[in-house]
């Protein structure tokens, strides 16, 4: 390794813990509890840069494992920024991509259907799973051999967020590691980052017992790394003794501190002043908590002008349509303050038939046998729309990983095609929509970091109070400068009589405040595909203005419902109708059209005769029409109960 190699890779890190890490034998198993904003991510990736560099490793016998498509693009671009080229070599794939390039299954099988996520990614892994352990025959392929010829070439595995897997997972990395193999030549070396104290997925079947075994499934040595290199020292000292209420915890001894060069700013919390402390703030309801955070916000943009709307994150125990999110989205639309949210999948849209992306694909299609350097494929597919919203705005995130993850030569338009089927699918389960101010839960902000958060008050659960504390351990270990802890006084927080005499806490109350038609019952509903009448625009020939109209209609543009005697129809904001409810989705809606604030499109999306026929539907008069999304603030239904 060149003096310049080793500078970058070992002494550029000026951590102890890291660079013992990161040097530790090749063939020696690892695993690293790492605390919030320790620089995990680049614990790996100048681990596998001093493999290639130090050890002369074949970058293509390392294969990096990532909880996410978003945290695998980043080690990537990371890796190569680091290594080189021969970073290229180097796999680093999600669970689900990774058990499709075993099982042979492309991303491009089944990514257009519109009725179902198409795809069934745990089977594959189980298939995966099947096909390493032998329990699944191959032609040609002797089953006790499948291992190590699916897997030949690979010697190093690293695991990203391991505290994060399920039962599935779990059996996944065994079979790849060759765990319980009687030739212990055979095995494969692991390293398996992760914190126990930020596992917040058992909803998803996800489990602590597996971090905590580790050691002992793998004889490996333990680091723990718990400099925090993010946050302020206020939010590090309040966040590590919340955490440290928990029982169960695999850091008990080894709390989280400021890292070294930033040693100096450790005071005693009097001397500090009460701005620069996390703040706790009481509230009287969730219109006054929402009120607060809309006019601290724009306070905060106001006097800094470096502070950009996407620095900011408000972070809520529950989603987009419960009353707390529902009430700060008001209040910041009042102010006038951008906001974006995750549209989670079961909104009930097939994102893969969104205009634009539909666009993008045939694109693609259109250019497959093409070559084009990443960055100029990124300007020529932007060109190609007139209006910015949303969806652009996920094409062209996509395309910047493209651009940042491959070398500036020409590359096929096919392979792209592919990292975008790929990007899309995984990202299926959630896309975010607009910009600005991000507000979501703490599952949607897991990973991701900014200068300034709030933590809503509203939906914190008693039950499970070590899940449940972990989740508000997250969401406080977001923020980097600025924290502020909002308390409504008429909820019961578990949280708050724990962090209310907390020394680098500093508490006030807030004024009552309004918010002009805001209700605590108020929610959000997205009209999906089960209650649109999805042939309606198809029953009009090309000619007819219904189609004039929809292909004028904008995601983001102001829609209303109206009732007529055959139904309920969408109307566009000059009043002419562009698509029906179906029975079912009539039925739902004609009570409660008046109780609708604010009906907006979320995307529009396109339809063919094909799937008509497909599904035996009667026939329709044009190959293809487009059909809106559409978002509806409204009161919540009231359900009738009738005594029997």
């Amino acid at each position: 390794m060149t003096q310049d190699a080793y500078k970058k890779i070992i002494q550029s890190l000026e951590n102890n813990i890291q660079e013992t890490i990161v040097a530790t034998k090749p063939e020696k198993n690892i695993l690293v509890l790492a605390g919030p904003g320790s620089g995990k991510t680049k614990t790996i990736v100048h681990r596998c840069a001093w493999l290639i560099k130090a050890k002369s490793v074949d970058p293509s016998s390392i294969l990096v494992l990532c909880f996410n498509h978003q945290a695998m693009l980043e080690l990537r671009k990371r890796i190569r920024k680091l290594a080189g080229q021969s970073a290229n070599f180097v796999t680093a794939m999600t669970y689900h991509g990774f058990a499709m390039r075993l099982t042979g299954r492309s991303f491009m099988e089944k990514p257009y259907r519109s009725d179902e996520d198409g795809l069934n990614f745990d089977s594959i892994i189980d298939e995966a799973i099947d096909i390493l352990t032998g329990d699944k025959e191959l032609a040609g392929i002797d089953p006790t051999e499948a291992r190590e010829y699916f897997l030949a070439g690979f010697r190093y595995i690293l695991v990203d967020e391991y505290q994060d897997i399920d039962e599935r997972q779990y059996r996944f990395i065994s079979a790849l590691t060759g765990r319980l193999e009687q030739d212990s030549e055979t095995r494969i070396s692991i390293m398996a980052v992760g914190d126990d104290d930020q596992s917040i997925y058992g909803f998803r079947n996800a489990n602590i017992r597996f971090i905590k075994q580790f050691k002992k499934d793998y004889d490996a040595k333990t680091f723990y790394m718990v400099e925090n290199y993010r946050s302020s020292y206020p939010i590090i000292q309040a966040s590590a003794s919340f955490i440290a209420l928990n029982e169960n915890r695999m850091k008990k001894n080894q709390s989280c501190r400021i890292n070294q060069k930033r040693k100096a700013r450790e005071q005693m919390p009097e001397s500090m002043e009460k701005a620069a402390l996390v703040q706790m703030v009481h509230a009287e309801d969730i219109a006054s908590q929402a009120v607060f955070v809309a006019e601290t916000i724009k306070q905060i943009l106001n006097q800094n002008p470096a502070t950009k709307p996407g620095d900011i994150a408000i972070v809520s125990r529950q989603g987009i349509s419960y009353p707390s999110l529902v009430a700060v989205r008001m209040a910041l639309a009042k102010e006038n303050i951008d906001f974006c949210y995750s549209i989670k999948n079961s909104a009930g849209f097939p994102m893969f038939r969104v205009r634009e992306i539909q666009e993008f694909i045939s694109y693609l299609d259109g250019f497959k046998k093409k070559s084009l350097r990443p960055l100029d494929l990124k300007q020529e597919v932007l060109a190609r729309f007139d209006q910015k919203n949303t969806w652009t705005n996920q094409i062209e995130q996509i395309l910047e990983s493209w651009c940042q993850i491959n070398s500036d030569m020409e590359i096929s338009i096919a392979r792209a095609k592919d990292f975008v089927l790929q990007t899309l699918l995984e990202e299926r389960r959630e896309h975010k929509t607009g910009n600005g101010v991000f507000m979501g839960t703490v599952h949607c902000v897991k990973g991701m970091e900014f200068p300034i958060v709030f933590i809503l008050d509203g939906g914190w659960k008693h039950h499970d109070i070590e899940e449940e504390r972990r989740l508000f351990y997250v969401g406080m270990t977001r923020a980097k400068e600025g924290l502020f802890l909002c308390h409504v006084d008429n909820l019961a927080n578990p949280h708050i009589p724990s962090l209310k005499d907390n020394c680098f806490i500093h508490e006030r109350a807030i004024m009552p405040s309004r918010i002009k038609g805001f209700s605590d019952d108020l929610t959000v509903s997205t009209l999906g595909m089960a209650d649109i009448y999805l042939n309606y625009p198809g029953l009009f020939p090309d000619t007819h203005e219904i189609h004039r109209y929809l292909s004028d209609l904008e995601t983001g543009a102001k829609v209303r419902l109206m009732e007529q005697k055959d139904g309920v129809y969408i109307l566009n904001d000059t009043g002419q109708i562009i698509a029906s409810l179906s029975k079912k989705g009539s039925a739902r809606w004609r009570p409660h059209i008046q109780n609708i604030l604010n009906a907006r499109v979320l995307g529009i999306i396109r339809r063919s005769q094909q799937e008509n026929e497909e599904k035996g539907y009667k026939k329709v008069k044009i190959e293809s029409w487009e059909l809106p999304i559409v978002e509806i603030l409204h009161k919540k239904f009231i359900k009738d109960f009738h005594l029997t």
